[in-house]
Formats: structure tokens, C-alpha cells, sequence
């Protein structure tokens, strides 16, 4: 699959965006313990991650369906850049870590919907298994070294570079997308019903 420039830059894409998830995990956990002290303050942003999946998967799905996927993607990481680089400015503010927590993970809600469905234009059917393999074997290695590594930078350098690093993660996927072209229109055929009908649809297929 990696002789695909298509696929190879979605496998570059995704690493660099789930190294930033990664990344802002743990930053904002260890944020918020330092500024609150408390194992609950840590609670409220696993919470305030967990939300918008329950929230937005749904409607997800939709907007990939409606839009570019590549597109879907693109502003998903700006949306992140943005979040990411600001934080520093408002870490002292336990509240707007969590509204920060919630934007992050509402990104990420509409930005791995939208790489799967770009996957299928990018490699051939019979070559789809080994595509998905290796772009989440790269997401599960990030979890592991990613985790102790941005504790050690936020010991090493403070928060603000930490989060600048995780917007620059964010920047870099975007830059890389920017130019993905799939070679055939992802999703294409059949007729798509309403908004609101294909949500409920969403909610009524989402495992329990």
C-alpha cells in the first residue's frame, strides 16, 4: 500500500493527528491535576472527551456522507491547531480546559469517520484489511510512546510548548491532507436521505 502516495499520505496524516490525540490526553490530564489537585478534576475531562462521541458520532457520519471527506478531515485538524495553541492562553481557567477537552474530542469525532470513508478510494478492496492494519497499528504505537513522552515535555518545557508541539502535530496532518486527491469519489452512489433521518438511522445502527 505504500507504494500509494494516496494512502501514504493518509497513513502520515492519521499518525501525525493520533500522536497529537495522544499527546493531548495526557497534557490536559496532567493539567488539570496540577491545577485542581483533585483525581475528579481529572474525571471531568475524560468526561468532557467522552461527550461529544456520545453527542456528535451520529451526525458524524452524516456530514462525511454530504461533504468531502477530505475536506471533513482538513478542517477537523485546523479546528485542533486552533484549540490546542490557545489553551496555553487560558490553562489557568479550569472550565475552559474542559470547553478545550470537548472541542478536541468533537474534532476527532467528525475527523476518523471521514479517514475511513476516504480509505476505499485510496487502495484497492482486497488490499483494504492490510491499509486499516497499518494505519492503526501506527495509532496504537503512538498511544504507547506518545503517553510517557508528553509527560516528560511537560516537565522538561511547561505546558505551553507541550500544546504548541500538539498544535503542530495537528498542522502537520492538515498540511499533508491538504493535497490527498483520491482517485475515485468516496461514498459515491445511491440516494442519500435527510439529515435528520440518516442521524436517527445512526443512532438506531451505534453499538450499545
Amino acid at each position: 500500500m505504500f507504494s500509494r502516495p494516496g494512502y501514504r499520505r493518509l497513513w502520515a496524516a492519521r499518525t501525525a493527528s493520533a500522536w497529537g490525540d495522544a499527546f493531548a490526553t495526557v497534557a490536559l490530564s496532567l493539567l488539570v491535576l496540577d491545577r485542581t489537585g483533585s483525581d475528579v478534576g481529572v474525571a471531568g475531562v475524560v468526561a468532557a472527551e467522552i461527550v461529544p462521541v456520545l453527542l456528535l458520532a451520529p451526525f458524524a457520519g452524516v456530514v462525511v456522507d454530504r461533504l468531502s471527506p477530505v475536506r471533513v478531515m482538513v478542517a477537523a485538524d485546523l479546528a485542533r491547531v486552533v484549540l490546542a495553541a490557545v489553551l496555553p492562553l487560558v490553562a489557568d481557567s479550569v472550565p475552559a480546559i474542559y470547553a478545550v477537552a470537548f472541542g478536541l474530542s468533537a474534532a476527532s469525532v467528525f475527523f476518523n469517520p471521514a479517514a475511513g470513508a476516504v480509505l476505499p478510494a485510496l487502495v484497492d478492496e482486497e488490499e483494504l484489511i492490510a491499509a486499516n492494519s497499518g494505519i492503526w497499528t501506527a495509532a496504537v504505537l503512538s498511544q504507547i510512546v506518545l503517553a510517557p513522552a508528553a509527560g516528560a515535555v511537560v516537565a522538561w518545557v511547561g505546558y505551553g510548548p507541550a500544546f504548541w508541539i500538539n498544535a503542530a502535530s495537528f498542522a502537520a496532518s492538515a498540511a499533508v491532507l491538504a493535497r490527498l486527491r483520491p482517485a475515485r469519489p468516496p461514498g459515491a452512489g445511491g440516494t442519500r436521505a435527510g439529515w435528520w433521518h440518516q442521524a436517527r438511522e445512526g443512532v438506531a445502527v451505534r453499538p450499545v
